[in-house]
Order: structure tokens, then C-alpha cells, then sequence
């Protein structure tokens, strides 16, 4: 499997015995996040007043109309890419057949999983969350990366990190998965016991 079963068997590879380690997996991330929050903090991120966007390829046979070698570019104001996150994710809108009819559902948690922008949103938020609640260990005994839900942390206080990050994510809607989430030290919040120091 992938997610954090990968990382943990990349952890367990390391040949530092020195650090302690943490596979940790968050549950339902694309389904969990505030969406209002999310909106706030890809606003904050938006620095600039506008931004060049580069398409893809315009698809035309014509030459006289760029064929396929012409690249669309436009201006676009930060003003509009904000109501365009709203939109995507304060009104996003589901169809589900329900005995036989269509239902329409609209979305109140979470981001449209099938949408390209869905993982960046989520790094966004995941990373507003790490530097807000678990920036003290980030900058001090832990080292971590993190894709998408799933996080590798090697330090000297994973334990520490993994109580923050249990204390502070339900705030947020972040929940750890106990089942996928491996570490080297015994924690309360692991059911298993510990996995083996590093090798």
C-alpha cells in the first residue's frame, strides 16, 4: 500500500538510531476541512493585487490561429481568483440518484475530491495548521514532511508532536487514523504496540 504505510516503511530504512519516528495518517482530509477556513487562508496567501495565468494550449487545426503551438495567457485580479475559491468551495454541488430520481446535494465540508485544485487547497490548509499548532516542534526538535494527509516526522519528541497534533487538529477538523499512524515510541493514542527503533 501507499500513504503512510510507505513512509513508515521508508522511516523503519533510515540508519540514524538516534531519532525517534512518527508515520502519521489524518483522516478524511479532503472531507473534513472547514471550508470557510479554507477560504481565509488562500486569500491570505494571495499576496499580490493580480497574477498571470498561463493555459495550456489553444487545440486548432488552423495555423493561421496559433495551431497548437499558441499559449493562452490573461491577467487575472486577486479579487477574482478569491471569488473563484469561494465558488469552488462554498457552492459546490453534487447530483445523486436517489430511488431512481436526481437528487442535488450541495457540499458543506470538505473540497470536491475530483477537482486538480483539491491538493493544493489541502496542502494549504494543512500547512496553516502545522505552522499555527505544531510550529514549536517544527522549529526546534522535529523535522517533517508531509503529502497531502500523510506525514513522516523523524526527531526527539514525536510524541510530544503527535499530542499536539491530536489536540489541536479536531479544532480544525484534522483527526488522526490510529489504525495507519506508526511510531517508534509508545503513545496512548496508538493501540498497537510500539514499532521497532530505526535500523
Amino acid at each position: 500500500g501507499g500513504g503512510a504505510d510507505a513512509l513508515w516503511r521508508a522511516l523503519r530504512q533510515a540508519r540514524d538510531r538516534n531519532y525517534e519516528g512518527l508515520a502519521l495518517d489524518a483522516s478524511g482530509c479532503f472531507d473534513r476541512m472547514d471550508q470557510r477556513r479554507l477560504v481565509d487562508i488562500c486569500a491570505a496567501a494571495l499576496a499580490h493585487d493580480s497574477y498571470r495565468i498561463h493555459g495550456g494550449r489553444r487545440a486548432s487545426i488552423d495555423d493561421s490561429k496559433g495551431g497548437l503551438h499558441a499559449r493562452r495567457t490573461r491577467l487575472v485580479t486577486r479579487a477574482t481568483l478569491v471569488g473563484a475559491l469561494q465558488a469552488h468551495c462554498l457552492d459546490h454541488h453534487t447530483v445523486a440518484k436517489c430511488r431512481g430520481r436526481p437528487r442535488f446535494y450541495k457540499q458543506v465540508v470538505g473540497v470536491p475530491q475530483g477537482s486538480c485544485a483539491s491538493s493544493l487547497l489541502c496542502d494549504l490548509y494543512y500547512g496553516a495548521f502545522e505552522r499555527d499548532c505544531l510550529g514549536r516542534f517544527l522549529q526546534s526538535s522535529c523535522v517533517a514532511c508531509r503529502v497531502v494527509d500523510d506525514t513522516l516526522v523523524l526527531g526527539e519528541d514525536v510524541g510530544g508532536f503527535l499530542d499536539a497534533y491530536a489536540e489541536a487538529g479536531p479544532r480544525r477538523n484534522i483527526l488522526v487514523t490510529a489504525a495507519k499512524t506508526h511510531a517508534t515510541v509508545p503513545h496512548p493514542l496508538l493501540a498497537a504496540a510500539p514499532a521497532p527503533r530505526l535500523r
